[in-house]
């Protein structure tokens, strides 16, 4: 996505991201008194799968913050700076920091949800991935765009295996009569938050640009950030009323 530095566009995804940032943070805390809550009234703590949750969500938080910092302020959204040996270096650490959360909720599913008819594959696929890519990075192999777009693409995996989130609990709404209402509720959510994530990709948003001109940059990036919000918010609040 190439944006102009100061120019209007930028301004406002800058402050949207701020935005975003801030409920990120509200939602870990929201989770972090639900397991606080728990765990008093059970006398005992659990990993189960709201603190799977509460572990990406802690995840998504830093990792945002990370790349907030390398978009931002070390490449610019300047595709020249991809290289820049400092913003491959806090990539690397923002994309395995992410590639942890999602592997945390994943085994959280996983173990409490399916009672580990998975075996934890796809977790540890998904952490796998992230490490992969940390070690290619941290080891100096990332010298071309080129080898970085594969990098890029590596970690795209990671991503599509998440989509496996929404399937599970969908079938566990048609499955479960009880638990139709906030199993959609979670599938939906990830699903909101995943369209609010793809509205912001070249690929999504250069025809848009060729069609309306670069000012619909701005209402692109209030989508993603309603759609990722709604979508956090469905998310949080269904895996606190979740109980198998």
């Amino acid at each position: 996505m190439a944006l102009e530095p100061n120019s209007l566009e930028y301004q406002v995804f800058y402050i949207l991201v701020i935005l975003l940032l801030a409920a990120k943070l509200s939602f870990s805390v929201y989770l972090g008194k639900k397991i606080i809550n728990k765990t008093k009234k059970e006398g005992k703590f659990t990993f189960d799968f709201i603190f799977g949750v509460f572990i990406l969500m802690i995840c998504l938080f830093v990792s945002r913050f990370l790349y907030f910092f390398y978009d931002f302020y070390l490449i610019k959204f300047d595709p020249a700076n991809f290289l820049n040996p400092d913003a491959l270096i806090v990539w690397a650490f923002a994309s395995l920091i992410s590639t942890i959360g999602y592997s945390a909720a994943m085994f959280a599913i996983d173990y409490r949800v399916l009672h580990f008819r998975m075996k934890g594959i796809i977790a540890y696929i998904i952490i796998g991935v992230g490490i992969f890519d940390f070690i290619w990075v941290m080891g100096g192999f990332v010298t071309s765009e080129d080898i970085f777009g594969i990098v890029n693409g590596i970690l795209m995996v990671a991503n599509v295996l998440a989509i496996i989130i929404p399937i599970i609990f969908f079938y566990i709404g048609t499955k479960t009569t009880g638990l139709k209402k906030v199993s959609y509720i979670i599938a939906f959510g990830v699903i909101i938050y995943s369209i609010g994530s793809s509205i912001v990709l070249e690929p999504i948003l250069s025809p848009l640009r060729d069609i309306f001109g670069d000012l619909i940059h701005i209402p692109v990036f209030f989508i993603f950030f309603i759609l990722k919000l709604v979508g956090l918010g469905m998310f949080s609040y269904g895996v606190t009323q979740f109980s198998l």
